[in-house]
């Protein structure tokens, strides 16, 4: 039976404020510290003004963003809330600049829309890749959103939140199968960040079959070029920031090796995860399954050798696979666990 549409409405006005508030939380532990104010390299107003060092400096849909509406904000707007923002001792313990309280608070806005569109983004998939009661679908974006302090490692940057959104984003587009939306989606991701372009093989490994080889191959140069040129744009804008294109960790990671208390905190997150995906790995998704091994791998590589290996934010790109992976397991062993404990006890034991 179909709901109404005052019914769907009013559904998905209550699944907006249980997201809105997870991701309140969420918002509250990117900010505390490290936060955002961590990495001398990449102070949050050297972001959005522009001058921070490579390749932080490439990532700047969401600094440009954050300086465009602030610009363009009202002053009935923006006055109320900076005197606000001034008043509050929190901007001091977060190592806030006080003269640009208007632009951290537009920069929160915008990550937490980021959040509540990615728990939204991620319901949608549930309900196009998995065929599992409608609660399931509901709740599982909660218990997303919710998991993901445990990625907050180093530092955390206000472009982040747009990766995660944007990467969920293009799996939906690419698993329905709108092509020109996630086009447009797929240029956003590429200026948010450069490791977009691991979508190009996912786009390519779901049309395998589908499209002809040409057709295939049309696509491959088209969003390779398209990647290309953001790219190049990106790069000429900032060529004269300090810093390089990209910076050799590979002595640093294997120095991780010796250090047990990161060791233990990387392999027991990654353990987790690989648990619960390989739980059933061979039922799920051939879609899901590709993608979480054609991001994922190439970001291990990239990780030992230009980033930190164990700086979990940098595989935000696979983590919705990855998420999407494990919500099988986790119903089967919560919900179904319970359905079936439910299903055994007696008529007599139910009267209790």
């Amino acid at each position: 039976m179909r709901l109404g549409r005052g019914t769907r409405y009013s559904r998905l006005l209550v699944l907006a404020v249980f997201y809105g508030l997870a991701a309140r939380l969420v918002l509250f532990s990117f900010l505390m510290p490290p936060g955002i104010e961590s990495n001398d390299r990449a102070r949050f107003v050297d972001l959005i003004e522009g001058r921070a060092h490579r390749p932080f400096a490439y990532r700047a849909l969401v600094p440009v963003s954050v300086r465009w509406l602030a610009e363009h904000s009202p002053a009935l707007l923006r006055d109320p809330v900076t005197r606000l923002a001034a008043t509050s001792d929190e901007a001091t313990f977060l190592k806030w600049d006080r003269q640009h309280l208007y632009e951290y608070v537009v920069a929160c806005g915008i990550m937490f829309a980021c959040w509540v569109a990615f728990a939204f983004t991620f319901r949608a998939l549930i309900n196009t890749l998995y065929d599992l009661p409608a609660l399931v679908g509901d709740l599982a974006p909660v218990i997303a959103l919710l998991v993901l302090p445990i990625h907050f490692t180093y530092c955390n940057y206000i472009y982040d939140p747009c990766t995660l959104m944007l990467a969920a984003g293009c799996l939906w587009l690419i698993a329905t199968q709108r092509t020109v939306a996630f086009y447009a989606c797929f240029a956003l991701s590429a200026l948010n960040k450069e490791t977009a372009v691991l979508f190009v093989p996912v786009f390519l490994a779901f049309r395998w079959g589908r499209q002809s080889w040409g057709a295939l191959a049309i696509h491959a140069v088209a969003l390779t070029a398209l990647w290309a040129a953001v790219k190049v744009g990106v790069d000429l804008a900032y060529r004269d920031n300090p810093g390089v294109l990209a910076e050799f960790q590979l002595v640093r990671n294997l120095r991780l090796f010796s250090n047990p208390l990161l060791m233990l905190r990387f392999c027991g997150v990654m353990g987790a995860y690989a648990l619960l995906i390989s739980v059933g790995w061979s039922a799920r998704p051939v879609f899901l399954r590709r993608t979480l091994l054609l991001i994922l791998i190439p970001q291990l590589m990239l990780g030992l050798f230009l980033g930190y290996i164990d700086e979990l934010r940098v595989y935000y790109e696979a983590l919705p696979a990855a998420l999407l992976l494990a919500v099988p397991a986790v119903y089967r062993w919560t919900v179904g666990a319970l359905a079936d404990a439910r299903s055994e006890v007696t008529p007599a034991h139910r009267s209790w």
